[in-house]
């Protein structure tokens, strides 16, 4: 589970660096342990 998990976060973090705006990439990293919605 723990694996999966840094799975997403890295998934979720690769989708927020393709958006520009630092707040909302923080958001997706603080997100990525519950969701890997970033949007």
């Amino acid at each position: 589970d723990l694996l999966q998990r840094v799975q997403l976060r890295e998934a979720a973090m690769e989708k927020c660096e393709n958006i520009s705006i630092a707040s909302v990439n923080g958001i997706c990293t603080e997100a990525a342990y519950s969701t890997e919605d970033c949007n």
